[in-house]
């Protein structure tokens, strides 16, 4: 690990003093090459001048007529080809994704340089043919005109993911979120490290399937994020919207604002950009909390600042700063009559990060990155002495509502990393690149939590006389995670591609684990006992990944990846509850630091027909077996026979989970006045547990259910979406989202009192809910107002509808089958119809 770090630093510094050229930020750029010939002759031309507008990136064609521009910032931009004797020729939105070559072929006509010139508007291919997994790039127009609120939103309208952001059958938590080329998960829970500004959004690339071994500690997906860089000029956006204008009962109270500011500053040479997003709302149980609270109970401020400085005509460098607050009031329906009882939740999460990459040659750059991460969670009072432990909640005579008392939940939980990342890429022939990279993080655990809970049984009902369980744990350990990887793309002569890549993780936990015996006591008394406590191992794995594609006409590709996948289990699963003192007769749950990473081995095979330049099919079979997932594994004092006896509990690999289907997709990409994507997903997903703690509840509720493979509560076998975007006359467009799903599975198992089973079988979602399906509209007109031929304003009026249907979708049904179960819940459906009405004004 020592060797790692210095190998970082020693590589950073070599190039760093025997390189004259220089940068551009981090890992989320492209490369642009092609080819310039004579329009009527088809002849190469030599030296032919290339210049990427507003950026000081550019290049010239070879002997052959053909150039390559590495290293340029994902987006979109305008390029000029200009020669002697021929007339300027400029490109529109020509569109530079994450990782990925955008192809220009130019055809220049005789003429006066200067004099004539060509704008034409770049074709955009939907087909990329040198990706052989299932990739997504969602560009700033959509994201931006979509009736989405989030990144969440976006991620789930694409084939293979589910509403709640389960990517091919996996779990939640299988997800590696990136911005900027740089780690932005949560380390506890596997969560998103925070919100960003809509408008702070340049791209999305989301992979599903087939990513490259530069992407590590995920099993099911990869979302990468590109935010927004200040341009030449100042730009300035603010947009407003709100739910209940006009007595509109349909509401939650709900208002949003997004400002952004953007530009030079007084150096030219350095631009920043700005966005900050403000949302509030008194949430869809405003009924319930005006009983209780003010409006809003629900606060949320996000920024994204950057600053990016030109240093010389190669030469960049950036910094950059992410910032999320959320101040929320938790709710549930069995304690509308005593919100006050339920605690506050709090959370605080930044990131500072700087970046630099250097031309080395015409064909090599490199890249080097570092980044804090930190979060902080908070439950409850400020602090830990202001939780009152004696409050304890009391339910209503028929055990339905809590009337009251206070949750014995408080928590302060702090996150921080430092992440160093660097990456060297090289091209070479054509199109054929090689890149390698290496990645370190140190972590800080420092968690505190306080968490009580009554015993209750499967059916919901509490067991107001049995002792309550104690969640509660507090500790602090440092682990460490690092990576080094090496990936080559070929593309052979044929626009075929081979790609191929092999990672290396490791994990130092730096943490010991408890072996725990039990000693007798008495005939049928036991005391458990720490025997010793082991050091957790240090894990290492090596992830292969492979891919190709195989034209079979200029238009049909058939594509194959396979690879192997490792995740770090959740830190809270490692460390949580380690800190035991063991008493007679105490039940516990501990972490498990010396748990081995989560593996999943993926393949998929897909066949892609381009129709037109930017209309396309795709049609993806998918296989996943996945092995090492994290459940407990509970041992009992050898003679007692019930949990009551005492127990131990911990987190261990044991579960499996399958996951198999077929997407297809028809596309059509942007520059048509009709654009989007129409989908359908078949998909079959399975596993021998589905959460992280399912065999000890099932045991505290006195399960033993058959150790197989069993649907999971996220299996919808049919999904069809629909994303489309339409410009209208008169400046009007029209952008419709469409998402229907097969019934999910539950488990039938009445009781007739909510304490007794009904002595049958207990078989894991054994019965099937209702489809769903949701509908979501926007339309926004356009008003543009030219105050010279420099200034310019732009308004946007628009109309956002959500379940435009207001259709009753299920989300979940206890073991009755009743909806809601006993108190009818209205939490058993989504969100009814919402409807937004928003003004946007930028000025430029």
């Amino acid at each position: 690990m020592v060797i790692l770090i210095r190998l970082t630093y020693v590589m950073l510094a070599l190039l760093i003093i025997f390189s004259p050229s220089a940068v551009e930020s981090t890992t989320s750029s492209g490369t642009l090459a092609g080819s310039v010939v004579d329009a009527e002759t088809n002849e190469a031309l030599v030296g032919v001048n290339i210049v990427i507008l507003k950026t000081k990136l550019g290049g010239a064609t070879n002997e052959k007529g053909e150039y390559r521009i590495l290293n340029i910032p994902a987006g979109k931009y305008e390029v000029q080809f200009s020669y002697v004797g021929y007339k300027k020729t400029t490109v529109e939105d020509v569109t530079i994704h994450i990782n990925q070559t955008t192809t220009l072929e130019i055809k220049m006509e005789v003429g006066e340089l200067g004099i004539e010139e060509i704008v034409i508007e770049a074709e955009r291919l939907t087909l990329k043919q040198d990706i052989t997994g299932t990739t997504f790039f969602v560009p700033a127009v959509e994201i931006s005109e979509l009736p989405v609120d989030n990144i969440q939103g976006i991620v789930a309208s694409h084939p293979g993911v589910t509403r709640d952001l389960h990517v091919r059958g996996g779990r939640k938590t299988e997800i590696l979120y990136l911005v900027d080329g740089l780690p932005y998960t949560e380390a506890k829970g596997g969560e998103i490290g925070g919100m960003l500004p809509k408008s702070a959004m340049m791209e999305m690339k989301i992979q599903t399937g087939g990513f490259e071994a530069e992407y590590g500690n995920a099993l099911s997906g990869v979302i990468n994020i590109v935010t927004r860089k200040g341009e030449e000029e100042q730009k300035i956006h603010v947009r407003a919207d709100a739910d209940h204008f006009f007595g509109n009962p349909e509401t939650n109270y709900a208002n949003e604002v997004e400002f952004t500011i953007s530009g030079p500053t007084s150096n030219k040479e350095i631009t920043y950009f700005s966005a900050t997003g403000l949302r509030t709302s008194f949430t869809r149980w405003q009924q319930d909390f005006k009983k209780f609270f003010d409006s809003p109970t629900n606060k949320e401020l996000n920024n994204m600042t950057r600053f990016d400085y030109n240093m010389s005509e190669n030469l960049r460098l950036n910094a950059q700063i992410i910032t999320s607050w959320q101040n929320l009031q938790d709710y549930e329906f069995r304690w509308r009559a005593n919100l006050t009882g339920l605690p506050p939740f709090k959370k605080l999460s930044y990131r500072i990060s700087t970046g630099i990459s250097q031309l080395l040659s015409q064909n090599t750059f490199y890249n080097f990155s570092i980044s804090m991460y930190h979060l902080n969670s908070h439950i409850g009072p400020d602090k830990e002495t202001g939780l009152d432990k004696t409050d304890l909640f009391q339910y209503d005579e028929y055990l339905q509502y809590v009337i009251s008392g206070s949750r014995q939940w408080w928590a302060d939980e702090n996150q921080t990393s430092w992440t160093v990342k660097t990456d060297l890429t090289t091209v070479f022939g054509k199109n054929n690149s090689f890149k390698m990279g290496t990645e370190f993080t140190t972590y800080t655990m420092d968690i505190n939590r306080i968490k009580i809970e009554p015993q209750i049984t499967y059916f919901g009902k509490p067991l107001i006389y049995e002792e309550p369980f104690d969640y509660s744990t507090k500790y602090l350990y440092r682990p460490r995670t690092g990576s080094a990887y090496v990936q080559s793309k070929i593309r052979f002569a044929d626009d075929g591609t081979l790609s191929a890549g092999l990672r290396w993780d490791f994990l130092d936990p730096r943490a010991s684990r408890p072996n725990i015996e039990w000693v007798p006591e008495g005939e049928e008394t036991f005391r458990q006992n720490i025997s010793e406590w082991v050091p957790a191992e240090l894990k290492q794995t090596f992830s292969p990944r492979v891919g190709f594609s195989i034209p079979f006409s200029p238009k049909d590709f058939v594509f194959f990846n396979f690879g192997q996948f490792f995740q770090v289990p959740m830190f809270d699963y490692l460390y949580s509850g380690l800190d035991i003192n063991l008493k007679k007769g105490q039940n516990f749950l501990v972490g498990n630091p010396d748990m081995q990473p989560q593996k999943t081995k993926a393949m998929e095979l897909s066949y892609r027909r381009q129709f037109s330049y930017n209309v396309a099919l795709i049609v993806t079979a998918f296989n996943k077996e996945t092995k090492n997932l994290v459940d407990t594994k509970t041992f009992l004092a050898s003679d007692s026979k019930a949990l009551d006896d005492g127990y131990f509990a911990q987190y261990v690999n044991s579960p499996a989970a399958n996951a198999y289907g077929v997407e297809v997709s028809l596309e059509r990409s942007l520059g048509s006045p009709v654009r989007g994507r129409l989908s359908y997903t078949y998909m079959k997903t399975e596993a021998t547990s589905e959460w992280g703690d399912q065999e000890l509840n099932y045991l505290q509720w006195g399960f033993q259910p058959e150790k197989r493979f069993y649907p999971l509560s996220w299996d919808q076998r049919h999904t069809a979406n629909a994303v489309i975007l339409s410009d209208l006359p008169h400046d009007l467009t029209l952008d419709l989202m469409v998402n229907y799903h097969s019934p999910r599975p539950y488990t039938y198992y009445p009781s007739r009192d909510g304490f007794t089973s009904p002595g049958t079988v207990f078989i894991p979602n054994n019965r099937r809910m209702k489809e769903n399906l949701y509908i979501d509209l926007k339309a926004t007109k356009t008003f543009t107002i030219n105050i010279d031929m420099m200034k310019q304003w732009k308004w946007l009026i628009y109309y956002d509808v959500r379940n435009i249907l207001d259709r009753q979708n299920l989300l979940w049904v206890a073991s009755d089958g009743v909806p809601g179960g006993e108190l009818r819940d209205p939490g058993a459906y989504a969100m009814p119809r919402r409807t937004r009405i928003g003004l946007q004004i930028s000025f430029k």
